[in-house]
């Protein structure tokens, strides 16, 4: 997905750099936090982030837990991205439904706070390591699918998926960064 992702932002003229080595294709060696440091890195040696996004597929005990959707930052410290909520998301879930037939888990969006991740306190490592970009930068956790389902299994094997999840994010993206550009 990653590289799908990559390929088709690009082509829609976004300027994009991937964390994952080898274009996409490769293994990220570090954690998840690692990543978002790494994104922080870049932005304050000069290249702006905009936008932060995430990939992967959910794995749940519950094997009928499917769909695809997107993580949105909301702690209580104010750090939340009610764009993403809102908008982006939903979007973006909508897209991919549209264009693969994988359902919107979870409506589409879930808050940070609803993964349970920092039922203790804690939070995402993603959300911890960007925050301090968050000002000019959305951030959002993809979740594109289930590996633990069997029917997401089934969509996601089929040849071209990727691409196609991939194209129709990226066309959510342009859309609505467009949206956000225009005046009035």
């Amino acid at each position: 997905m990653c590289h799908a992702l990559r390929v088709a932002l690009t082509l829609r003229g976004a300027t994009v750099r991937v964390v994952t080595p080898n274009g996409g294709y490769g293994i990220f060696s570090g954690t998840v936090y690692d990543v978002g440091a790494r994104v922080v890195e870049w932005d304050r040696l000069g290249w702006r982030c905009d936008l932060f996004l995430e990939t992967h597929t959910q794995g749940s005990p519950d094997p009928r837990e499917r769909g695809a959707f997107f993580i949105y930052p909301d702690n209580q410290a104010g750090d939340v991205d009610t764009e993403v909520r809102d908008d982006l998301g939903p979007m973006l879930a909508e897209a991919i439904r549209a264009a693969t037939g994988l359902p919107a888990g979870h409506h589409g969006i879930l808050s940070e706070q609803q993964t349970q991740v920092g039922i203790d306190g804690d939070r995402l490592g993603i959300f911890v390591a960007t925050e301090s970009i968050k000002a000019h930068c959305t951030r959002i956790i993809a979740e594109v699918g289930a590996h633990t389902s069997p029917e997401d299994m089934a969509i996601i094997g089929v040849r071209g998926f990727y691409e196609q999840a991939a194209g129709a994010m990226a066309d959510a993206i342009a859309a609505w960064a467009n949206a956000r550009l225009a005046p009035g």
